[in-house]
């Protein structure tokens, strides 16, 4: 009996400390759910984070601008040449100056530096009927000329337009083969329609003018009898 009473004083007393956790939760509710979100938001950011790292750089990485004639370039006014006439322009250009939307005209050889160089020639507006040039990796493409004049577009061969008429498309090994096989299969509305189209002799008889030719006139040969 006694340990029945203590039983049930233990858990009455259980039971009233529920109570007090559900009344404090109650009169928190509002400050635990604003705790709970910004816990919530803290590390779902957290994990954005790490799972978007690795991609990072996929996103970031922009495609090469191709250079081509009419295009437009920047590159540092120090490496440009005639260096006497920029020079001439800018006497003390501040350190990293670059010159900006130069036309692209050619790709050229270029003694430069006392070494035969791959140079882009270029115009600008600034030097009016004055042709510049600029080693070509020092050159910076900042907008794309016509596709079709981009330096590394492929040639076609002399002689040969780019047409459609005039370009052999390639046929797979897997239609060839069907082809091959209907060639030799004809069917007998093939054969009917050919029969249509040039006269034959179906007969199996040979030609007339195959025929053996036999004298009848046994009188001729034998005589009379």
């Amino acid at each position: 009996m006694k340990e029945v009473i203590a039983r049930s004083f233990q858990l009455n007393a259980i039971k009233a400390q529920l109570i007090a956790i559900l009344d404090m939760l109650v009169v928190h509710q509002d400050e635990l759910g604003k705790s709970f979100n910004s816990m919530c938001q803290f590390h779902q950011k957290k994990f954005q984070k790490k799972i978007r790292a690795p991609f990072t750089h996929i996103s970031t990485m922009a495609r090469t601008k191709r250079l081509g004639v009419g295009a437009k370039i920047s590159c540092l006014s120090k490496l440009l040449h005639p260096s006497a006439l920029i020079r001439q322009k800018y006497v003390n250009p501040e350190r990293g100056h670059r010159l900006e939307n130069l036309i692209v005209v050619q790709l050229e050889q270029k003694l430069i530096s006392r070494e035969q160089q791959l140079a882009v020639v270029m115009t600008h507006h600034g030097f009016p009927d004055v042709e510049l040039h600029a080693v070509k990796r020092y050159c910076k493409v900042t907008q794309e000329g016509r596709e079709d004049l981009f330096f590394d577009a492929p040639v076609p061969p002399q002689g040969q337009d780019e047409t459609p008429l005039n370009r052999q498309e390639e046929i797979s090994p897997d239609v060839s083969r069907m082809m091959q096989a209907n060639m030799t299969r004809i069917s007998d509305e093939d054969i009917a329609m050919a029969r249509n189209l040039v006269e034959t002799d179906d007969d199996n008889e040979p030609a007339p003018e195959n025929l053996t030719q036999v004298n009848t006139d046994v009188m001729g040969i034998w005589g009379v009898m």
